[in-house]
């Protein structure tokens, strides 16, 4: 994976391999348009796909932290260019929140996003 542009649901994210630089603009992020590389961007790959992690928010009032996600096919099987379809996950972390909040320590808010990858 050289390169990848996705849009969709309030987020547009692009990634490219040189430098390694995650771009993010969206409506109601924090940072609203943000940039991720790299100590600051954790990328691993697993069955699923490559993933891509950054910090929009180290920790809010009560010490809830947001990251997103951005989990993609690892590589086109044929082709240099061509279509995809990823998600962005925008998670809520309260695992170290000084309130009770909500029963579960995490949220998410998960967003499909088609776009184009090249190779």
């Amino acid at each position: 994976m050289k390169s990848f542009t996705l849009a969709g649901e309030g987020i547009d994210v692009q990634y490219s391999a040189e430098p390694g630089v995650l771009s993010v603009q969206g409506n109601g992020l924090p940072g609203n348009n943000r940039e991720f590389f790299g100590e600051d961007l954790a990328i691993s790959t697993s069955d699923l796909g490559t993933m891509l992690t950054g910090v929009l928010l180290a920790s809010t009032r009560n010490r809830s932290a947001i990251r997103l996600s951005v989990l993609v096919p690892a590589r086109l099987r044929r082709l240099d260019e061509g279509p995809i379809t990823g998600a962005a996950i925008i998670v809520t972390d309260r695992t170290k929140a000084m309130d009770s909040g909500p029963d579960s320590l995490q949220d998410y808010d998960v967003r499909q996003l088609p776009g184009t990858m090249q190779d």
